[in-house]
């Protein structure tokens, strides 16, 4: 018997995971799980408290791995009105960006990913007179084959540099 992982989560920020049985109901049971419900019970724990409950499908793996591949695109920097080639690498969690044209790169730390959104500290590793350092990037998956990249320099608030990245 397959089972689908749900979380319900009350206005109380409080998290109730189900199991919900799909596939063969034959009255087998599944041994990971110590309660399972039917989708009917869910609809129902739904329906009768609407707005207190959201349900989300969780599959933690395939939303952090968005991000993974290689992705290039050329960015502008608002403060030099200048263009410049950008190239990110995305590996098992590791995340190496370099700026040819510029003569620099480093790597990217992670602060936070989301399904749609991730954001990083980046430390150079070369062409640190090239480039500043220490900026904070963050991308969002526009679709499967594209990310926005934009950072902010340190002890700034406003974008200095944005790009379109495409999949390699």
């Amino acid at each position: 018997m397959r089972s689908t992982k749900l979380l319900i989560a009350t206005g109380f920020s409080m998290l109730l995971l189900v199991t919900l049985a799909t596939g063969n109901q034959s009255g087998s049971s599944n041994s990971a799980s110590s309660h399972q419900i039917s989708s009917f019970d869910v609809l129902r724990i739904l329906n009768e408290a609407p707005g207190k409950y959201s349900l989300v499908a969780r599959n933690p793996e395939a939303s952090r791995r968005w991000l993974e591949g290689t992705w290039e695109g050329t960015a502008y920097q608002s403060d030099t009105k200048e263009n410049w080639i950008m190239k990110l690498s995305v590996k098992n969690g590791t995340y190496r960006v370099d700026y040819p044209s510029l003569k620099c790169g480093g790597e990217w730390r992670l602060i936070r990913l989301g399904k749609r959104i991730a954001t990083f500290k980046e430390k150079l590793t070369y062409g640190h007179s090239e480039c500043v350092d220490n900026v904070t990037v963050t991308i969002r998956k526009l679709n499967r084959r594209q990310v926005a990249y934009w950072y902010v320099e340190p002890k700034q608030t406003r974008v200095n540099g944005i790009a379109v990245l495409d999949k390699q």
